[in-house]
C-alpha cells in the first residue's frame, strides 16, 4: 500500500517570471538603522549554531529564530 501512487506527475507551482518578480520582499534599503543592527547581531549570534539540512528546516529551530528575525526587522 505504500509504493501505490494516484500523482504520477510532480504537481509544480504555476508561476510565470512575471509572477516571481511581483513577490513582495523585504528590502534592507527600506530599514532603520536599528532595525539592521539587531538584526545583523542577530545573524552573528545564530551562525555559530548547527542546522539541520535544507529538507528539514522547518523543524530547525536556528533556522525558525533567523526567519522571525527578519520578520521582526522588516
Amino acid at each position: 500500500m505504500l509504493l501505490v501512487r494516484n500523482n504520477k506527475k510532480p504537481s509544480y507551482s504555476k508561476l510565470s517570471i512575471d509572477g516571481l518578480q511581483r513577490i513582495p520582499l523585504p528590502s534592507i534599503a527600506s530599514m532603520n538603522p536599528e532595525a539592521i543592527e539587531s538584526l545583523s547581531g542577530e545573524f552573528d549570534r545564530l551562525k555559530k549554531l548547527p542546522r539541520l539540512p535544507f529538507p528539514e528546516a522547518h523543524k530547525c529551530s536556528v533556522q525558525v529564530a533567523i526567519d522571525k528575525a527578519v520578520c521582526d526587522a522588516t
